[in-house]
């Protein structure tokens, strides 16, 4: 399902969900007239609403997708409305019994409570699932990298085995030479591989977000692919503006190694 892009925030629908709430519990205080009682439901339906305004605040703190911030207020509206029903359904079932309830009220403090409870609980749930599917995929990297590395060290030092035994059977100090700087290259190759597998391993330790302009990324990939294969030929058709959502520093490691 697409969401609301360009300037349209989702914290600014918090905040009119929140400011619609707020309204409810203003307008049964007007309806019901001045009162102790009047003033106490209103304040209730205002401090649920603070609950949803606090929330659309506190928004741009939490590590949830702006497309997930969209489902969570989605889902927030939905359990809203499915209250306002459910009051309705009392009160009409309160009124068939003869027990007198005021509707204002429930209509005021329902939607409010389920904005509120709606609100908290699905931006709980977004984030979990957000940040599990992001452990999977983490996961998987971290088996491919592993495969990718143990293929790379068993290579390395078959070489430089072979290498070792031509040094045994050789009786030129040139082809000694030779051997000896092949064997020094390839164990450079596994030094840098061992400090690849470092970084690799201490991606888990920062849960930052960096944004990344994959158009730019691309078109300096291809650039660096240009000047070390001079005689191919390569080409792209890119948007001049692509930017990655959020995504850990980690992923970008990644892709540098």
């Amino acid at each position: 399902m697409p969401f609301p892009t360009g300037t349209l925030q989702p914290r600014h629908g918090f905040y009119a969900f929140g400011w619609f709430c707020f309204g409810l519990g203003v307008v049964h205080y007007l309806i019901q007239g001045s009162g102790l009682a009047s003033a106490l439901e209103m304040l209730m339906v205002v401090g649920l609403s603070t609950i949803v305004l606090f929330t659309g605040y506190e928004l741009s703190e939490r590590p949830v997708s702006r497309d997930g911030q969209w489902r969570a207020l989605l889902v927030g509206v939905v359990i809203a409305g499915s209250f306002a029903l459910l009051a309705v359904a009392v009160w009409v079932t309160w009124s068939i019994g003869g027990i007198t309830a005021e509707l204002s009220f429930l209509l005021s403090f329902a939607p409010a409570l389920g904005a509120a409870v709606g609100i908290r609980a699905s931006l709980f749930a977004v984030q979990s699932n957000e940040q599990l599917a992001e452990t999977e995929e983490l996961t998987k990297l971290l088996r491919i990298n592993q495969r990718v590395l143990r293929h790379n060290l068993r290579n390395e030092l078959a070489i430089a085995l072979g290498h070792l035994e031509n040094i045994e059977t050789a009786s030129e100090t040139d082809d000694i030479r030779h051997d000896a700087n092949v064997i020094r290259e390839h164990l450079e190759a596994l030094l840098d591989t061992t400090s690849r597998t470092r970084k690799i391993v201490g991606i888990w330790d920062t849960a930052d977000s960096t944004i990344l302009n994959l158009p730019s990324i691309i078109d300096t990939q291809i650039q660096q692919v240009r000047e070390a294969h001079q005689s191919g030929t390569i080409s792209a058709s890119l948007p001049e503006d692509a930017g990655s959502p959020p995504i850990p520093p980690s992923r970008s490691r990644f892709a540098r190694h």
